[in-house]
């Protein structure tokens, strides 16, 4: 009981040194709303709609022009003007007025009706690898449907039944199919996968102090005069970020999944487990880079080289078979990494305990390992200072 109300003193304490900081104060309680919300905000269209899309039609036929309207009804593109020449497309999509330009060339409707192919040339920005993506497939969609009606019709002039003519016209279909996300939605896929990130920067930017706070202000007799077991230190100190961190996980993902319609499929208990290893994990990772730096500005500057680039090695967007050796292995070193593998099982996925045990598993060990590498840190500086009794507690 001793032990338990030591770690609540020193909780306490923590909680009161961090309030008194207004800056990081105001960066764990009050930005991750904004950010959050912005996120939220940003992705809250879900996919990428009504892309500009620029039409020359060379052709200038009624097929042409069915092809236009075709393209403008399609729900990723938006026919924004139509030219009849190619005059002026390069300069459209390097102001950034149309996003793509179709092509459709002299003499389409006439090779068409001979059952010829017809190269239509898709130029596309690649400045937005998201909506370049999102274009090709609206151009696709609409260039494969009209190409196949117009081949059907021809074949039907000329006495073809009409089943046998769409036999030959489409002779092999292929339906795209897709799981765990069939709207395609963005938000679905990446919202889960930001707020953690940001979650992930609240609780270190706050524990990337507490040690070096300690050691430069010269605070730590007020530590001590609570507890001298530097277990118990270490425990207190976690307690407020991992609350806050966990605060903000009820928040987002309590609030913003239903306000902005993210399925979650899971285990909710897998789900809580795995976000209370991975703040314990992150803040014990900052703990022993705060115990470990000369001061609080290069414990801050090395939290932030080490929290800021997190996500995006993490494999969540980009593939991790895609990345380097290197990059592989600091990803593997990061807490993160694991959760967020095992995140996007929970939400997208409808995993539990079962499917995610070797994540569990591995961040299990970097608490371990984080805790082990802090305490040694701490207890070798704190042999060295002897600090007066310092009455905050």
């Amino acid at each position: 009981m001793k032990s338990i109300s030591n770690i609540l003193l020193i909780a306490r304490r923590e909680a009161g040194l961090l309030l008194a900081d207004r800056w990081t104060a105001a960066a764990m309680l009050a930005a991750p709303l904004i950010v959050g919300g912005i996120m939220a905000l940003i992705y809250s269209g879900r996919i990428v709609r009504d892309i500009p899309t620029l039409v020359v039609d060379e052709d200038q036929s009624s097929t042409s022009r069915l092809l236009a309207r075709a393209l403008d009804a399609n729900e990723f593109l938006s026919v924004v003007a139509t030219r009849s020449t190619t005059a002026g497309m390069e300069e459209s999509l390097r102001d950034g007025s149309v996003q793509c330009a179709v092509q459709i060339p002299r003499g389409a409707e006439r090779d068409l009706k001979r059952g010829q192919q017809v190269h239509i040339v898709f130029t596309v920005s690649g400045t937005n690898i998201v909506a370049a993506v999102s274009a090709i497939r609206g151009a696709s969609e609409v260039a494969g449907t009209l190409a196949a009606g117009i081949r059907m019709e021809n074949m039907e002039r000329h006495g073809v039944p009409s089943m046998m003519a769409f036999n030959a016209a489409v002779p092999v279909e292929i339906t795209h199919r897709f799981v765990f996300n069939p709207a395609e939605e963005y938000s679905t896929f990446l919202l889960p996968g930001l707020l953690i990130a940001l979650i992930q920067q609240v609780v270190m930017v706050g524990t990337a102090l507490s040690w070096a706070r300690e050691f430069q202000d010269g605070i730590l007799g007020g530590l001590r005069s609570i507890s001298t077991s530097i277990g118990e230190q270490m425990t207190g100190k976690l307690i407020p970020y991992i609350a806050v961190g966990l605060l903000w996980s009820v928040v987002f993902f309590a609030g913003v999944f239903p306000l902005f319609g993210i399925p979650f499929t899971g285990s909710v208990m897998a789900a809580s487990v795995a976000l209370a290893m991975m703040t314990i994990a992150m803040g014990l990772l900052a703990m022993t880079i705060s115990a470990a730096a000369v001061d609080k500005v290069t414990a801050m500057q090395f939290v932030f080289i080490v929290s800021s680039p997190a996500f995006l090695v993490s494999g969540f967007t980009f593939p991790l078979m895609a990345m380097t050796a290197p990059v592989r292995v600091f990803a593997a070193l990061i807490p993160t990494t694991h959760f967020l593998a095992a995140w996007r099982r929970i939400v997208l996925y409808g995993a539990g305990f079962e499917n995610i045990g070797v994540e569990l598993g591995i961040m299990a060990a970097m608490i371990v390992g984080f805790g082990l590498s802090t305490f040694l840190l701490v207890r070798r500086r704190s042999s060295r200072v002897v600090a007066p009794a310092e009455g905050l507690s």
